[in-house]
Order: structure tokens, then C-alpha cells, then sequence
């Protein structure tokens, strides 16, 4: 038996979770009691848990494992077999010998926590409260140790590297995306959540370039790749642990999260083409000045009660009308790997009046967090939070249709006498949301995520009311404008912004498209006309002060390599999103 299970006994809790998720695994811990083992085969270990039957006929791991129940891939009966096994055989590592010392303390912690749970439950709180351990202690252990900063630098070597033999884009096809999927899964499991998240973003624009599909953008795969492998260089070069802003560390799900009064800003509901359900919430903290999100979904045809409706539980047990009613306070939050608040029910939601707040400082608030240098941070999402406060009733336009884009269009001049232009899809749920603006003549605020209206705020006797408007039900009485098809020189000037002939904004566009040229084909030696070109980019780079971008081009200029095209893309990205082209 002993050979056949070694492996799964070597999986730790982090490695289960990272093939799982912690929920599983907080549940296959309450079933171990139930694993008992069967008779089987020389060859192979069967073992019952609980109605089902799991067996191991090689000591391959999980992956030669089999269990009986209708579970597609790795159930919570096999996880309970692994955490049954650390008790049962020696645990077989994957690891070098230098990390195992570092797994055997770890299962030895988890099986004396495993014999504290099991023991007499008058006695349970006390002993956690004794020997509960510092967590931040545990974790600056844990982060500090040489071993743990060579897993590091190896894991990120490894995205470095497949990035770089992404060179030739147009060539390599799929097997490059495979193997930067490999090297994220090992970053994730390094403990380098961040580098992972970026790496799995550039797998997936990879995909759809390779895919041709109506989603594919060259300029923005080549800026995904760029961004994932700056991060990875950076840790590569590292002597010292990382702090958690370029790790993408954060507190485990069973640590509760540091979250203030939060004052809901998006509700978001999204049914993809494929049948999936999506529900988003963003909310501003204001003890904490930051913006929290969480995401919610099921898969299509799971769960019919999760539905579009404004009054349906979607999130902590509330609904999209309780969770904009007020200023929200969460008890007992949970924090996902990659920073956003966890969905789990475990949470508790406690909702206050609005009260007497400043709207137009929150408005700063929020559009400073949401652009500019914030922007810049790793991994910041594309579509930022944008709060705009029409100067008055008459501030919105006329609805525009877009016939090439089937898009309409709501021109809104905000209180600075700043044009913003909202962008709907031309369908039914388009008019809706666009119906849903219109309805109100007390508009004092429009939140939109990048220039998708999401919520209007609104003045009622009652106070300040907030409409999620993919929610919204229009009424069909309501006067809507007809939209009228954009003529001629209006089907150039819809769609770009107010800046958008800045000779600085053309200059980075031109530079863009310069570098993904070079990335996607590849070519080690440039053609007359890309030399010319460079050298153009490079005098106007000098011209406005921009030496780093300057520099980035020449080195490109004297030897376009993965490194320097690379290097290039990523400060012509940071260029783009300051100056709000991104």
C-alpha cells in the first residue's frame, strides 16, 4: 500500500487546493473519518468513503487515482484520501530533498490540528485559542526561507521563458500557450499568485488570436505577454522575498478580510453566449479608501434560481436591490487568492442608510482609484470605474446609432464641461439600460466600467436611491428618443475620445504597432521602412521628454529581440494607460 499512496499522502493542503479549491478540501477534512480500506488487488488499493469507492492502482498520484461517484476529475472522496494517507504511509514528495523537511513540518502541524479538531469538543476552544499561531509570524517563516525564494525565481523563469519562446506569435501557434499555461500553474503553485493571474490573462488572449475570433487583438496579446514577463523578470532578479504587492499574496480564505463600510457602486448582471450567469458587485471602502469587487456566477443550465432578477438572492444570501439599498458592512469576509472578497455564504451582510454623504468628493474618490497612476498597478483591470455627474438634465444627448458597430450611443457632458460618450450594445437590453437613463429626471451621477453605463444614481424624496440598470425593466411608455444613425464625419468622431488627435496618444499607437509587428512575426532583422519608422518614434519620444521610451526603442532599433520588443511593449503599455489610451 505503502508505495501505491505516497504520493498522495506527499500533496499538502496548498497543493489540494491549488488542483481543488479550499471549500473542497475544508470538507474532505470532515470525511476522513469515513475512509476505511478495502481488500483489493496486489496491484492496486481500493479504499470505501462513504457510499463511494476510490482506486489507486499506480503511485502516479491523483492522477492514476479513480473514484465511483459521478465527479468529473478530482472529487472530494480523493482529496479525503490523500489527507487520510499523511496518517497511514510515508508521504513520497515530487519536490528536492532540501523542501521536504519544509512538507514533513507542515503535515506534522496538520496532523496534530487534525487530533485537535477530533478531540473532546468542551476542550476544542480553549487549545484553538492557545494554539493558534501568529499568522503573520507563520507567514514571514514560511516566505523567508531560501528554499521558498529558489521556488520563486524557478517559477518565474519558467513564464519568462515561455513568454520568450512566444517570439514569432504568428508562428508558434498553439503548443507556446500550453506550455505558458504549464509554467502559470507552477507560478501558482509557488506561491506567485499575481505572475499566474497575468500569465493565464495572456494565455487566454493568445487563444484568441490563434482562434481568429472576433475578440482577437494583437496589440493587446503582445501588451498581456509583456506585462506577465516584466513581473517575471522582476522576481527572477529578486535576492529577497517579494512583498505581497508583486506576489499577489493575500490572507487564506479562512482569514477574514479587513473591510470597512463599503458604499455599492456597480451591480452588475452578465449572461455570456455560452449560458453562463455572471454577477458582479464593485463598492467603495470607505474606511479603507479602495475599491472591493466580487464575482459570483453558475455555469449554464445549474441553478435556475440564479437568475436576472433584482429581488433573487445572488451574493452573502442578499439580493442586487438589498446590496444598493445602502451603506453595506460585511461580517465575517473572506478574501479570494486574487484579492477580490470571496462570495461564500459564510458572510454576513448588514445594510445602513446612505446618510449625508459627499457625492462629489466620492466621485473624486472613485475616478482617482480607478485611473491615472492606479491604473499602472499589475494586473489592473481595463476597464476602470468611472463616476460622471451630468451638469444637468439637458447634459444628456441625443441617442446616436452606430450602424457599422450596431451600437448606441449617449453623449453625456459632465459638470468640468468633459464630453463621455456610453456605449451600449443596439439591442433589446441596450434600449433597456439606455431606457433606464432616460426614465429619470433627477440623474445627479452615472457610474459606467470603461463606457458601459452600470448604475444611475438618482435623488427621490426617500434620498439617494441607486438603479442597478442591468437590472432594469424598462417601461414602455416611457419617451425614449429614437436613435438617429450618425452621419458621415460623426461615424469617425463617435467613438474617440475628446484627445484623442494628442500628438502623444498617436505616438504610442504608432510605437504599439510598431513592436507587435515585430513580436508576431518575429524577424530578427528590420526592413527599411520599420528602421524609419523607429527612428521617427525615437525623435518624438526625445522631443516630449519620454528618455525611457526613447531608450526601449533604440535598443529595439539595434537588435529586435524578444527581450528588448518585450521590454519596449511594456512601457509603451504604463505610456498608454497614464495617459488614458489603455
Amino acid at each position: 500500500m505503502t508505495p501505491l499512496l505516497g504520493r498522495l499522502a506527499g500533496l499538502d493542503d496548498e497543493a489540494l487546493v491549488a488542483k481543488t479549491n479550499r471549500g473542497m478540501v475544508r470538507r474532505a477534512g470532515k470525511i476522513i473519518g469515513t475512509v476505511t480500506e478495502l481488500a483489493g488487488e496486489t496491484n492496486s488499493v481500493q479504499l470505501a468513503v462513504g457510499d463511494a469507492r476510490v482506486t489507486v492502482s499506480s503511485g502516479e498520484g491523483l492522477k492514476d487515482a479513480r473514484c465511483s461517484c459521478p465527479v468529473a476529475g478530482v472529487c472530494v472522496h480523493l482529496v479525503a484520501v490523500c489527507i487520510w494517507a499523511r496518517d497511514k504511509v510515508e508521504p513520497v514528495y515530487d519536490a528536492d530533498p532540501a523542501q521536504r523537511e519544509d512538507h514533513a513540518q507542515r503535515a506534522n502541524h496538520a496532523r496534530e490540528a487534525g487530533a485537535a479538531h477530533r478531540a473532546d469538543p468542551t476542550q476544542r476552544a480553549a487549545r484553538a485559542h492557545e494554539e493558534r499561531p501568529d499568522v503573520q509570524a507563520t507567514v514571514h517563516s514560511v516566505t523567508t526561507k531560501p528554499g521558498h525564494v529558489a521556488n520563486w525565481r524557478e517559477a518565474a523563469t519558467d513564464v519568462r521563458s515561455a513568454i520568450e519562446a512566444c517570439w514569432g506569435l504568428g508562428r508558434v501557434r498553439g503548443a507556446a500557450g500550453v506550455r505558458l499555461r504549464r509554467a502559470s500553474e507552477r507560478a501558482r503553485l509557488g506561491g506567485l499568485p499575481l505572475l499566474a493571474r497575468l500569465a493565464d490573462s495572456a494565455v487566454d488572449e493568445m487563444a484568441h488570436f490563434f482562434e481568429h475570433t472576433d475578440d482577437a487583438d494583437e496589440v493587446r496579446c503582445v501588451l498581456a505577454l509583456a506585462e506577465a514577463w516584466v513581473l517575471a523578470r522582476s522576481i527572477e532578479g529578486s535576492e529577497e522575498p517579494l512583498p505581497a504587492s508583486l506576489s499577489g499574496s493575500v490572507p487564506r480564505v479562512s482569514e477574514q478580510a479587513e473591510v470597512g463600510r463599503l458604499l455599492p457602486l456597480v451591480a452588475s448582471w452578465k449572461v455570456t453566449t455560452g449560458g453562463a450567469r455572471v454577477f458582479t458587485w464593485h463598492a467603495l471602502d470607505l474606511d479603507h479608501y479602495r475599491i472591493e469587487s466580487v464575482t459570483t456566477g453558475r455555469a449554464p443550465g445549474a441553478d435556475p434560481g440564479f437568475c436576472g432578477d433584482v429581488g433573487v438572492s445572488l451574493l452573502w444570501n442578499e439580493s442586487a436591490r438589498t446590496l444598493t439599498s445602502g451603506i453595506v458592512t460585511l461580517h465575517g469576509a473572506e478574501r479570494r487568492p486574487d484579492g477580490t472578497l470571496s462570495a461564500t455564504s459564510r458572510t454576513r451582510v448588514s445594510v445602513s442608510p446612505f446618510g449625508d454623504l459627499d457625492w462629489a468628493m466620492i466621485a473624486v474618490w472613485v475616478n482617482q482609484l480607478s485611473d491615472g497612476f492606479a491604473r499602472t498597478a499589475w494586473g489592473f483591470s481595463a476597464e476602470p470605474l468611472r463616476v460622471i455627474r451630468p451638469r444637468h438634465r439637458s447634459s444628456l444627448g441625443a441617442v446616436e446609432l452606430d450602424e457599422v458597430r450596431q451600437q448606441l450611443v449617449l453623449p453625456v457632458t459632465d459638470r468640468d464641461r468633459c464630453q463621455h460618450r456610453l456605449v451600449v450594445p443596439a439591442d433589446a437590453r441596450g434600449s433597456a439600460v439606455l431606457a433606464g437613463v432616460a426614465s429619470y429626471s433627477k440623474v445627479f451621477a452615472i457610474i459606467a466600467v470603461g463606457n458601459l453605463p452600470e448604475t444611475v444614481l438618482v435623488k427621490t424624496r426617500e434620498g439617494v436611491q441607486l438603479v442597478p440598470l442591468s437590472f432594469f425593466e424598462p417601461d414602455y411608455g416611457t419617451s425614449l428618443p429614437v436613435p438617429k444613425p450618425l452621419s458621415r464625419g460623426q461615424k469617425h468622431s463617435a467613438f474617440t475620445r475628446p484627445a484623442a488627435p494628442d500628438p502623444l496618444v498617436r505616438l504610442l499607437s504608432h510605437c504599439a504597432d510598431l513592436v507587435t509587428v515585430l513580436y508576431v512575426t518575429g524577424q530578427k532583422e528590420l526592413t527599411s521602412r520599420q528602421r524609419d519608422s523607429l527612428d521617427q518614434c525615437i525623435r518624438d519620444a526625445d522631443d516630449v521628454g519620454l528618455e525611457t521610451l526613447a531608450g526601449a526603442l533604440r535598443s529595439t532599433r539595434r537588435a529586435p529581440r524578444p527581450v528588448s520588443v518585450l521590454w519596449a511593449a511594456f512601457v509603451i503599455d504604463r505610456l498608454k494607460t497614464l495617459v488614458g489610451d489603455g
